[in-house]
């Protein structure tokens, strides 16, 4: 629901979500999501924190 709601009203072209890698189920359900690991969103790198995004394109082909 928050990801239609970024995507649908606030027309966000892309949404982020973060977690520890050695945190399974949190990595596990950004994956569920079609989020996939995002290299070139740096700001959680620092603290060892794995960062995934999802555009729109691909939200739409995965949950329509």
């Amino acid at each position: 629901a928050c990801i239609d709601f970024g995507f649908d009203h606030l027309n966000l072209d892309r949404i982020y979500g973060a977690a520890m890698p050695e945190n399974r189920p949190s990595v596990n359900i950004l994956k569920k999501l079609g989020m996939t690991p995002d290299p070139h969103f740096n700001v959680y790198n620092k603290d060892g924190v794995t960062p995934f995004s999802i555009n729109r394109q691909t939200w739409q082909k995965c949950h329509f």
